[in-house]
């Protein structure tokens, strides 16, 4: 408007000079002083309306509710204006409004719906339930975050930044699913749900005579067999079981193993099935370390043993090495201490290295087992 306003004030102008009969010259600058001046106020409310306006057309949302295709989330009333989302297909992402003003990133969290675990496992991503479309299809829905800081990094997380991700949990609780689907919390996560088939096949094995080919056919160790030749009826309050979501994905994995030893065998779930990750015995012992990773135990005898750390990788029955501890006098008889991150590639080190890192390995084990006998 203001453009060709004072284009055709800039062309009468021309065309009174050329004609010698300008009695007065008018500026671009007293004219749009005066479009300013003419120009109505605007009320707060109305700023706000023409502010939501254009966020709406950015496809930003700062309504308490937010919809997206397959579902709904209402954030707590005491965060509004605080935050934005952008909704994409199956996904909603929630900002800190303030540190994006400010040039930062500012993401708090996203919720994403997807049909195949394969399609978010490995990411920064964690199930926190599952949805059901009115046409059936199932989706896992996962809670992602960031890996970087998200506001300015020079100063201290914002009060309100951290509050809204400590009401991911409550917010999670209360979502909906849209369009007749359903949505269930925490669905397809615990391990009592997903690995109950997994521990009764394992029972029945057992009540049946615990022969070691069917026990190995089945993606069990071996040395439940001993354990039953020792304890006879006792048995399966010998051998023991317990869940944990050493990977934190939000998804169990399942620990078998001997009470009050070690466990020796792991599953997890790949693509919705419970699937054997690996199987150990007396001298190849497995312990979920800290609740989060896997630890090895491993002796072949007085002159060589192990400790070794994995991460076990979403999805998947992939174990990596985080590193090792290994004393191996065969290798070499004087200096036997040696230390690896991938267990291919050896480095000496000192008596007092290898035992302070073993140690330190041995205390943040967990081998708490819940009894067969009472699953």
């Amino acid at each position: 408007m203001k453009k060709r306003l004072v284009f055709a004030i800039c062309g009468c102008m021309l065309m009174l000079a050329a004609c010698g009969n300008a009695k007065e010259t008018v500026t671009t600058s007293e004219v749009e002083a005066k479009e300013v001046a003419a120009e109505p106020k605007l009320t707060a409310s109305e700023t706000q309306e023409m502010q939501a306006g254009s966020d709406a057309e950015a496809g930003i949302i700062t309504d308490n509710t937010i919809t997206a295709d397959l579902f709904e989330i209402t954030m707590p009333d005491e965060f509004s204006g605080l935050f934005e989302a952008e909704v994409s297909e199956g996904r909603i992402d929630v900002y800190h409004k303030e540190s994006r003003e400010a040039g930062f990133p500012g993401l708090i969290f996203s919720i994403w719906a997807r049909k195949s675990p394969s399609e978010f496992a490995g990411g920064p991503y964690m199930k926190v339930g599952e949805l059901t479309a009115a046409d059936g299809t199932s989706y896992d829905v996962v809670k992602g975050e960031a890996t970087e800081v998200q506001w300015d990094y020079n100063q201290e997380e914002p009060e309100s930044f951290g509050k809204m991700y400590d009401a991911f949990d409550s917010i999670i609780e209360n979502m909906t699913a849209t369009n007749g689907g359903t949505f269930m919390c925490g669905a397809g996560m615990k391990g009592e749900e997903l690995y109950a088939d997994t521990l009764a096949q394992l029972i029945d094995i057992i009540n049946n005579g615990a022969n070691e080919k069917e026990l190995v056919d089945n993606g069990f160790a071996t040395d439940y067999n001993g354990i039953m030749l020792t304890h006879g009826d006792e048995g399966l309050s010998k051998i023991g079981y317990t869940f944990a979501d050493t990977n934190l994905d939000g998804i169990d994995e399942l620990y078998i193993g001997e009470i009050g030893f070690a466990v020796y065998d792991i599953y997890t779930m790949v693509d919705r099935v419970p699937t054997h990750v690996v199987s150990g015995g007396e001298t190849d012992r497995f312990y979920i370390y800290d609740n989060c990773f896997i630890c090895n135990g491993e002796s072949t005898g007085p002159d060589e043993n192990s400790w070794t750390l994995y991460n076990l990788m979403s999805n998947s029955t992939e174990m990596v090495v985080q590193y090792s501890y290994k004393y191996d006098s065969y290798e070499n008889e004087t200096d036997p201490w040696f230390k690896s991150y991938d267990c291919k590639e050896w480095e000496s080190i000192s008596e007092d290295e290898f035992n302070e890192g073993v140690d330190y390995l041995k205390a943040q084990l967990k081998s708490d087992m819940k009894p067969l006998s009472e699953f």
